[in-house]
């Protein structure tokens, strides 16, 4: 699988804390499910939920939650364009632990194509890129602002 590290990354680049305390970022695969696809070939997709929990998380929560979406819009695209899958796909729990810091859980609902072509007698294994959004949906910059300060922004 290669979206949970690919989302790891996102979020530490996001929260520079973790960079010093990277054991504050914890992922897990959940109730993960391995479908053949039917194909003549060893072809399958990875069917997951992704939990990722933030211990003692100290920001807004939209400082967790923007990179994410962004890359939800580029790694798991139906998530936003599916009317369906947006009202259940991500999830999300805080426990409160004081006034300043709180342990966040969020569950994303993933999958993973994974094409398996046999070539002189090699399999080639290969993980399938996911279709781009539609035109209209793709912003390439963004900036997060909380309370007026510039927190983050894309590079």
């Amino acid at each position: 699988m290669i979206k949970p590290p690919l989302l790891r990354h996102a979020i530490e680049q996001t929260i520079p804390e973790l960079k010093t305390n990277p054991d504050k970022l914890l992922m897990f695969v959940e109730d993960g499910q391995i479908v053949g696809t039917g194909a003549q070939s060893a072809s399958f997709e990875y069917r997951y939920w992704l939990t990722i929990i933030l211990t003692d998380f100290a920001y807004p929560l939209d400082v967790l939650i923007v990179p994410i979406m962004d890359f939800v819009r580029r790694n798991q695209p139906e998530i936003v364009e599916n009317p369906s899958l947006r009202e259940k796909s991500i999830q999300f729990t805080t426990e409160q632990l004081n006034h300043d810091t709180a342990d966040i859980e969020i569950k994303i609902r993933l999958t993973e194509a994974v094409r398996v072509a046999e070539q002189d007698g090699v399999n080639l294994i290969n993980h399938l890129a996911e279709p781009p959004l539609y035109e209209w949906a793709e912003v390439e910059k963004w900036k997060l602002f909380v309370k007026g300060e510039l927190v983050r922004e894309s590079e």
